[in-house]
Parts: structure tokens; sequence; C-alpha cells
């Protein structure tokens, strides 16, 4: 399936990757760039191209929540950007245990880069992993997403292998970037 990138998309505002208004991009790159990158333009055109109404993708979002036992987690929006959404870190340990099932995000929550290219004008674009413990030979970590908004601080959520075991890391409330990776390598290595 190929999605049309509308300017509402790119001005979705927090971070979001370079690229044309009414650019033709293919849903498989739609959701990598959102994953890898924590793209909110592709995120959001990743919830357009389903032909769902935001309202109505807010709330199967948040019935999907319920079912997966996310007790004092609501969406308020599709990108995550609205300061009225609400989550636990329990809570996004379920959606992660959950989200991790899936191959589909799996894979690229565990890739350091995505390379995609657009369909009609095959421009290309590196989309390079927000997950800067991706990088780090101290630690083995096999999958991670990132999330960061002013009323929230810096959130990782993290996948790692320790001793044998696969691990799973919620760090909310981060006062930097920085922090945050250091206290999800600092709860690995514990």
């Amino acid at each position: 399936h190929v999605h049309t990138l509308v300017p509402q998309e790119n001005a979705v505002g927090g971070k979001i990757l370079a690229l044309d208004s009414y650019e033709k991009i293919r849903t498989f790159d739609l959701l990598r760039a959102a994953i890898v990158g924590s793209e909110n333009n592709m995120a959001l055109a990743l919830a357009h191209a389903t032909e769902i109404s935001e309202k109505d993708f807010i709330q199967l979002m948040n019935e999907k929540a319920k079912a997966l036992g996310m007790e004092k987690s609501e969406f308020r929006d599709v990108v995550g950007l609205d300061p009225q959404s609400r989550t636990t870190a329990k809570d996004l340990l379920l959606l992660t245990q959950a989200a991790l099932s899936r191959e589909e995000i799996r894979v690229p929550a565990g890739m350091k880069e995505h390379l995609m290219e657009t369909v009609e004008k095959k421009t290309f674009k590196r989309v390079a992993s927000t997950d800067k413990l991706l990088w780090d030979n101290d630690v083995r970590v096999t999958a991670g997403k990132t999330g960061t908004l002013d009323e929230a601080g810096y959130n990782l959520v993290i996948e790692a292998e320790v001793r044998g075991h696969s691990v799973l890391v919620v760090v909310l409330g981060a006062s930097s970037d920085q922090k945050r990776f250091e206290e999800a390598k600092t709860l690995i290595q514990w």
C-alpha cells in the first residue's frame, strides 16, 4: 500500500522526517520510520493510511489499551504529543510486551537505521534510531523506543538481553536525553 503525505502530517510537530507534502511513501516505510526514528509525521501518516478517522483511531487505541490491561492509560491523539494523554510504567510494560510479540514491530524496534525510498521522486532517506543504547557495546539492547514531551520529560522503553534472559526496562520522566539512557543502562546492569 502507498500513502500520499498531506500538509497536516508534516505540520504535526515534534520530530518529523523532512519530506515534501504529496510525496508518496510505502506504508512499510511509514511504519519503519515511525518506530526506528520516532518520526511523528510518519506515525500520523500511518494512522491516516488506515483510512480510519483520527477520532476513531484514538478510540481504537484506547480500546486496545484496555484489552491489554493498561488500566491507567488514556490516549488523546494518534502520535502521543497531547500532554493530556496519560500512562504509567506498568502500562507501557504491557504495551511493549504486546508490541514486541509482533515481528513487524520487533524488527524495526531493534534496528539502528532504516533506509527508505519515496515512490515518485525516488528520494532516499536514512532514518536513524533515537535509541542510543542500540550502539552501546556494554549492553545488549534488542529493541527500544524513545518518547519525549516537555510535560513528560525524556522517556524510554527497551528490551535487553541480560545473562541469557530478556529484560524490559521503562524509564519515564528523565531530565535529559542522555539521562534516560544512563538510567536504563544502570537498570540493565543492576
